[in-house]
C-alpha cells in the first residue's frame, strides 16, 4: 500500500482490451510434453475505448522446446524463453511479475515488478524405470535459469538467478504432481502444484 506507483492506480480498476494470439504447438502433450515445439506471441490494447479505466498495450512472446535425452522414456530437457513488455499507463496489477509457481520458482511472486521482463529456464526432467524396464510413477526434475526486467527494454536491471530441484509422482497417465524447491538471490520458494510449470 506504500508504493508510489501502486498508489497512482490504486486497487480499483477496470480494464478492457482487444488483441490478437498467434500460437503454434507440437508438443505431444501439453501438460508434461516430452517433445515437440510451442509458440505464443501476443499483443492487447487496452483503452477507454473499452470502457477500460487505462490506456495501455502488453505485448508477450513465449518460445518452448522440448528434447527427448538419451532415447528413452521419461528423460526430457525442457526449455523456455519468455519476454514480455509493456507502454502506457499500466496499472499496478498488470505489470510483469517474473517469480511465479511456472517460472523463476524461489521468488515470492509479486516481489519483482516492472513493465518489461525477459528470462529463460531449462530443466531436466526424469522418470525412473521398474525392474520390467517400464516408468514408475515417480521421476525428479532440475532447472537452471535466470532474467531481468526493468521499465524499458533498453533499461534492464540486475539480474536474477535460479535454480532449483523437484520431486514427480504420476497421479495419472502423463499427470503429475509437482513438488519443487527453488532458491533465487537471497530467497526461495516451496510449491506444491499439478501438471508440470510449463
Amino acid at each position: 500500500a506504500a508504493d508510489s506507483y501502486y498508489q497512482q492506480f490504486g486497487d480499483k480498476n477496470f480494464n478492457g482490451g482487444l488483441g490478437f494470439i498467434y500460437q503454434y504447438d507440437s508438443r505431444d502433450i501439453p501438460v508434461n510434453a516430452w517433445k515437440g515445439f510451442y509458440l505464443n506471441a501476443s499483443a492487447t490494447f487496452y483503452g477507454c475505448y473499452l470502457g477500460g479505466d487505462n490506456d495501455y498495450q502488453v505485448y508477450q512472446l513465449d518460445v518452448r522446446k522440448y528434447f527427448n535425452l538419451f532415447n528413452r522414456q521419461g528423460s526430457t530437457l525442457a526449455s523456455q524463453l519468455k519476454w514480455r513488455a509493456s507502454t502506457g499507463d499500466v496499472p499496478y496489477g498488470e505489470l510483469s511479475q517474473p517469480g511465479t509457481p511456472f517460472d523463476l520458482r524461489g521468488y515470492t511472486w509479486g516481489q519483482y515488478r516492472a513493465q518489461d521482463m525477459i528470462f529463460a529456464i531449462v530443466e531436466y526432467r526424469y522418470m525412473f524405470m521398474k525392474k520390467d524396464q517400464t516408468l514408475s510413477k515417480s521421476g525428479v526434475v532440475g532447472w537452471v535459469g535466470g532474467g531481468t526486467l526493468g521499465e524499458k527494454m533498453d533499461e534492464y536491471e540486475g539480474f536474477l538467478a535460479n535454480l532449483g530441484v523437484g520431486y514427480r509422482f504420476e497421479v495419472q497417465p502423463r499427470m503429475n504432481l509437482r513438488i519443487d524447491f527453488g532458491w533465487g538471490v537471497e530467497t526461495f520458494g516451496f510449491y506444491f502444484n499439478f501438471n508440470e510449470a510449463f
